[in-house]
């Protein structure tokens, strides 16, 4: 039974380390990118609770960089600030190179916060 634990373990953690989306509160924005703090804790199996590590040069899609609203009628735009709880889908590789549109075999891993982009902000 001992055995069954250690891979139930296992293949939890494995599961907390794929990431596919998350929320994560925008500390600054410069420019088309932004450092970020992303939401909810994370923990080690039987550790204690943390926040994650703070992301920098998150790029925010274009469509991202402005918050839109429609008050009496009239379509308002504000630029996304600090402050403001930003959507990042976390992209299936290493996005380093390909950000700067250069084609290059990324380094192994996937799925991790960091190669995250901002699609929008709530």
């Amino acid at each position: 039974m001992g055995n069954l634990k250690y891979f139930e373990n296992m293949i939890e953690k494995q599961m907390l380390d794929l990431h596919t989306a998350f929320l994560a509160k925008i500390l600054n924005v410069n420019g088309s990118t932004a450092k970020i703090q992303p939401l909810g804790l994370t923990r080690e199996i039987g550790g204690d609770q943390k926040k994650h590590a703070v992301i920098s040069g998150v790029p925010i899609m274009n469509q991202a960089k402005y918050k839109l609203s429609i008050i009496d009628g009239i379509l308002n735009a504000q630029t996304i600030t600090a402050g403001d709880v930003a959507v990042c889908v976390c992209c299936d590789r290493d996005i380093t190179e390909a950000v700067k549109g250069i084609n290059a075999l990324p380094p192994p891993g996937h799925h991790t916060m960091s190669d995250c982009v901002i699609v929008g902000v709530l």
